[in-house]
């Protein structure tokens, strides 16, 4: 096939303004230092996590009101669902701090994938300052803070 000068440089124009097939996502800015010097407390039930906190991730999950496992718990973990009564997610650990709160949870479906929702209290409310995916679980208090204190919990690679 042959393409003219001005196919050609419709092409190129096309290909460069895709940029490079490997580059990444910019990093996530989150206040670093701030979320390293708060005070967490742990919960691994629902019931614990205050009621903003349940409120907004609710808001997040879409949900009217928030229906998850507590850690330990039956859950839905996989798109064939056997039991329609079980939320399709589960607590692992939550890190509540005056300021900010760290919710680390699973989620059923095709694959089943560890979660991790920042919430950040404002004077308007709570805001969503990150939400990704882990490779990790954190189930151990200690191992989360510390995941949190170095950044390695928004840092660590996704496989």
């Amino acid at each position: 096939m042959r393409v003219g000068a001005t196919g050609a440089a419709l092409l190129s124009l096309a290909l460069v303004s895709l940029g490079p097939a490997s580059a990444s996502p910019p990093p996530v800015a989150l206040p670093e230092k701030e979320l390293a010097v708060e005070t967490y407390t742990f919960a691994t039930q629902t019931a614990k996590l205050p009621a903003d906190v349940r409120e907004a991730l609710a808001r997040q999950l879409e949900q009217p009101q928030l229906h998850m496992a507590d850690a330990g718990m039956p859950f839905s973990e996989s798109d064939a669902i056997t039991d329609p009564s079980l939320p399709g997610r589960r607590l692992i650990q939550a890190a509540l701090g005056p300021r900010f709160a760290f919710i680390h949870f699973e989620q059923g479906g095709v694959a089943l994938i560890r979660r991790v929702v920042l919430f950040e209290r404002t004077p308007k409310g709570m805001n969503v300052r990150w939400d990704g995916t882990v490779s990790h679980t954190y189930g151990d208090p200690k191992e989360l803070e510390s995941a949190i204190r170095t950044g390695l919990l928004w840092k660590a690679p996704k496989r």
